[in-house]
C-alpha cells in the first residue's frame, strides 16, 4: 500500500469540496467557508439550517487522526450534538476519505 501523504489528502478533500458544492442546493449548503487553503493544511465549514460540517486536513495536534478529521454537528436541538465524526488512520487512503466525505454529505442533505 502506497503512503497517502498530507498533501495528497489536502488535494483529495479540496477537489471533493469543489466538485460536490460547486452547484449545491441552498438546502444542502447555505454557507461554504474555506478557512485554510494551503499545500499541507485545509479547512472548510459547510453549513445549512440543520448541520455544520467541519472538515480539517493537516498535522494533528493531540488528536486521534493522521491528517483528516470530519465532524458534523447537529443544529436540530439546543444541545448541538455531534451527529457524525470520522478520523483517518495510518492505513486510510483516498478511497476511505471519499467514502466518509460522501457519508457526511448524505447526512447533511437528509430531511
Amino acid at each position: 500500500m502506497a503512503y497517502f501523504s498530507i498533501i495528497d489528502s489536502v488535494k483529495c478533500v479540496r477537489n471533493w469540496v469543489k466538485d460536490v458544492f460547486s452547484e449545491a442546493n441552498p438546502k444542502v449548503a447555505t454557507t461554504i467557508e474555506i478557512t485554510i487553503d494551503k499545500e499541507k493544511e485545509y479547512s472548510a465549514m459547510i453549513e445549512n439550517e440543520k448541520y455544520i460540517f467541519n472538515i480539517y486536513v493537516g498535522e494533528p495536534n493531540f488528536a486521534p487522526y493522521r491528517s483528516v478529521a470530519l465532524q458534523i454537528v447537529s443544529l436540530l436541538s439546543d444541545e448541538r450534538d455531534l451527529a457524525y465524526a470520522w478520523y483517518d488512520s495510518e492505513d486510510d487512503e483516498e478511497k476511505e476519505i471519499l467514502e466518509h466525505l460522501n457519508e457526511g454529505f448524505l447526512l447533511i442533505q437528509s430531511k
